[in-house]
């Protein structure tokens, strides 16, 4: 599912051209078009955290169809991706993800990393010199999330170290486009190289784009389906985006009059979603 990006720009024009108000580039929609969906996929997050506490303190609807936190969680899912590979070094303790998951994002950046698991076999040892031994029973262990403050007190007792049974993991330096974790203690041995640790990553939606050619006769844009991106929200945020799409388009053509309107469309539908 996602909003026609050739939609939006179209009705973002039709509205500001009603009275001639003026006239919103390709190149400003695309910037302005960006930084709207951002906008509005990093709001689910405190949305989907205000709607979970109702729903623990059984303050919300429960129906099939209007319980607040399940749909905050539709508005994410699509941008949970699944089973993404970690591979590291032999030995190592930190692992990048792999060039497979890498290439499935597409050039997506990371916003989180969530349920590490990993995989482990107490059979030791895995590898004996160089080569590769039997392996024995492997088991997966979900991995709890450290500070790695709280990882370096952790270590320093037997009772509080972590295990294959109760493995731990920090993510140091953070890189959204190529993240690092650090798991503890190391991951099981598969070929030469680490590749035991799997988890879901939530990623950033791709920038919307309205690609175009230009009429040569006449200098007109016209629209490039092939050129284009899509917006990747779900199809019941279009009205959000035009609505505050235009408000950046008012103060793109310094034109208060829209600014105002759509800011009061957007308090409204805001009020709406959340009383």
């Amino acid at each position: 599912m996602a909003v026609n990006v050739n939609t939006v720009y179209q009705t973002v024009l039709a509205i500001l051209n009603k009275e001639q108000r003026g006239y919103m580039t390709p190149n400003e929609f695309n910037r302005i078009s960006a930084q709207v969906q951002l906008e509005i996929f990093e709001s689910y997050f405190p949305d989907g955290d205000q709607a979970n506490r109702k729903n623990q303190n059984n303050t919300q609807n429960d129906t099939a169809w209007f319980n607040a936190y399940e749909n905050a969680l539709t508005l994410v899912e699509p941008f949970i991706y699944r089973n993404a590979i970690w591979t590291g070094s032999n030995g190592s303790n930190q692992h990048v993800l792999s060039t497979t998951t890498r290439s499935d994002l597409n050039g997506r950046e990371i916003k989180q990393v969530g349920n590490v698991s990993a995989i482990y076999n107490d059979q030791a040892p895995l590898f004996i010199g160089s080569s590769p031994s039997v392996p024995g029973v492997t088991k997966t262990s979900v991995c709890d999330k450290v500070s790695r403050k709280d990882y370096e007190k952790i270590i320093r007792s037997k009772l509080t170290a972590p295990t294959s049974n109760n493995p731990v993991y920090y993510i140091d330096n953070w890189n959204s486009s190529i993240p690092k974790i650090n798991v503890f203690p190391t991951p099981a041995l598969v070929g030469t190289k680490q590749n035991s640790v799997f988890s879901e990553l939530i990623v950033q939606p791709l920038d919307p784009i309205w690609g175009y050619t230009i009429d040569q006769n006449v200098g007109a844009y016209l629209y490039d389906s092939l050129g284009s991106n899509n917006f990747e929200l779900n199809p019941s945020e279009q009205n959000k985006l035009i609505l505050k799409i235009l408000f950046y388009a008012g103060v793109v053509i310094s034109d208060p009059q829209i600014i105002q309107v759509a800011s009061s469309e957007l308090q409204q539908e805001e009020v709406n979603e959340k009383s």
